[in-house]
């Protein structure tokens, strides 16, 4: 069984959607032959959400070495109670390049010498974001002159937050080099959507020469196991949103301002309708006066407790928001909402991936998200099937089956195997 360095800065107990594509192939590697070893950090050392019950997915005798790191948010956090946000974000463009788990680099390299005196490593595998992680993969790849595979769960420089929020330009072609000094490194890469590998391509053509993977996101049927159906009927519309809203790239401003209108309008009464929010979210961010009477922001939950939710709901809310920026945006949830059965109300770019995969799965419903009267009108028929009993759905299992975590894990495992069959 070969042994694999799985370098990821989010790995549980940290908890969120980042986290789990890395953990679920951790979870599956081995029985596809591949022994992982991984580089990450203490949890201690960080500022973010815990999910401790994440770890139950990680294999009992898997090696996980976790090292000290410095954590550019506690100093974010002091900066932001004295009220200087342009300075945290001058510093967040400036400063840490590209990110700010950059800190981290030193400490894992110390770790390396460790780790590569104990174990026969024959493949490192790096994921991102954090896009400073890569470096880390680069470093040990040169010294230890073995294949490097680097995992883009986003874009980097073409991704739309990026173009949204420009450093200056110094900043930006120094990026640049950064990202091309990592792909003409990586021996092998995968990537969520099939916009994204168009994307590199184009801008990086010396990239048709290496193997790229489409490994969307997924979902895990053990996660799934043990869980309630939710069928019974209330006495109001229920939508669920699972994730964290931001931004320009992701909010829920056209839908509370689609369900606002047609309260007003008379289309549907108040207390016949609700949107529970639940993930890391900040109320005062985006609701009005007014819109507590049919949204409520709840907390961070567990991944368990996040798709019970989820199964509890009338219909489950997609947001990704317009511009061509946004086209090739796939939020992690989707696979996860696909295996709920739960119709799914999407409101994203028209011809993007997220209205690509709800169509051809036939799991949902899609308005454009830069359209406010779609939006609208889709909120309506949803809600008047939902009162007539005909909110229904006729999911293609078959496609929906294909984005589960094993099989997500083979497809990588598979690129793995073909890659020292060919004895690159």
């Amino acid at each position: 069984m070969r042994n694999v360095l799985v370098i990821a800065y989010y790995f549980p107990p940290i908890g969120g959607g980042g986290v789990q594509r890395t953990s679920k192939h951790v979870k599956y590697l081995r029985d596809n032959g591949y022994n992982p070893i991984v580089l990450t950090v203490n949890p201690r050392c960080v500022r973010k959400i815990k999910d401790p019950k994440l770890l139950d997915d990680i294999p009992e005798g898997t090696t996980v070495y976790r090292t000290a790191t410095l954590d550019a948010d506690w100093l974010f956090k002091l900066l932001y109670g004295l009220r200087l946000k342009k300075l945290v974000r001058w510093m967040v463009q400036n400063v840490f390049v590209p990110d700010i788990q950059i800190l981290w680099i030193p400490f894992a390299l110390r770790k390396l010498k460790t780790i590569f005196k104990r174990h026969n490593i024959d493949l490192i595998y790096v994921t991102g974001t954090p896009f400073s992680s890569f470096f880390i993969g680069i470093k040990a790849k040169k010294r230890y002159h073995l294949p490097l595979f680097v995992d883009f769960r986003d874009e980097w420089t073409y991704h739309g937050e990026y173009l949204d929020h420009l450093p200056a330009p110094s900043v930006q072609r120094r990026e640049m080099r950064m990202e091309e000094e990592v792909l003409r490194n990586a021996d092998m890469m995968a990537v969520v959507v099939q916009e994204v590998k168009n994307n590199f391509v184009e801008r990086y053509p010396f990239l048709q020469d290496i193997p790229i993977g489409l490994i969307p996101n997924g979902y895990d049927e053990e996660d799934f196991a043990n869980q309630k159906p939710g069928n019974a009927k209330k006495e109001y519309f229920h939508l669920v949103f699972s994730g964290t809203l931001y931004g320009k790239r992701r909010n829920a401003g056209i839908l509370l301002q689609a369900i606002r209108e047609l309260i007003a309008e008379g289309e549907i009464a108040k207390e016949r309708i609700r949107m529970d929010i639940y993930g890391k979210n900040t109320a005062a961010n985006f609701l009005k006066r007014g819109d507590e009477a049919f949204a409520k922001v709840h907390g961070y939950l567990s991944h368990r407790e996040v798709i019970q939710r989820t199964l509890e709901a009338d219909i489950l809310v997609l947001l990704v928001n317009p511009g061509p920026n946004c086209l090739p945006d796939y939020p992690g949830k989707i696979s996860e909402y696909l295996r709920t059965g739960r119709p799914i109300l999407a409101i994203v770019p028209a011809g993007g991936s997220a209205a690509d995969v709800i169509e051809k799965t036939r799991t949902g419903f899609v308005a454009n998200s830069a359209n406010l009267e779609e939006v609208k009108k889709t909120l309506l028929d949803c809600y008047r099937k939902w009162e007539s009993g005909t909110l229904e759905i006729d999911p293609d299992w078959d496609k929906i089956k294909r984005y589960e975590r094993r099989e997500m894990t083979r497809r990588l495992a598979g690129m793995f195997n073909r890659f020292f069959a060919e004895g690159r």
